[in-house]
């Protein structure tokens, strides 16, 4: 089997957490797996429930760990690292929406996470 043969390697959430929120107690595991993961060739995918429960996620464990930093700071890596155009979309209306939810989840001060912010959004659009 040759690299081109091998198959993508879909990320789940709790990687994807250490991957993206140094203050996990996995973060140097998570990014040395998929380290290894792309040095073995492997294309990753990430699929948009997958990122929608990950910053999620990582909200809620900013807001355990009392952060106190500007929370739109809390989405830069997710947004520089995994554009949405590196997402597989697998939710109807996410893809329009996708924008408008990580705003809506920062206006919100980190109250709403992604499935909240999607509900109301799409609500918010009949």
């Amino acid at each position: 089997m040759t690299i081109l043969d091998l198959p993508p390697v879909v990320i789940d959430t709790s990687v994807l957490v250490g991957v993206l929120y140094p203050r996990d107690h996995r973060h140097a595991q998570a990014q040395a797996l998929v380290n290894d993961i792309t040095d073995a060739g492997y294309g990753l995918v990430y699929l948009d429930c997958v990122v929608a429960e990950t910053i999620s996620v990582i909200v809620r464990r900013a807001e355990e760990q009392h952060y106190q930093g500007n929370i739109a700071m809390l989405f830069h890596p997710l947004k520089t690292k995994i554009p949405s155009e590196n997402i597989t979309w697998i939710f109807d209306e996410v893809p329009r929406l996708y924008d408008a939810i990580l705003n809506l989840m920062q206006t919100s001060n980190g109250n709403l996470n992604f499935n909240d912010a999607l509900i109301a959004l799409a609500l918010s659009f009949r």
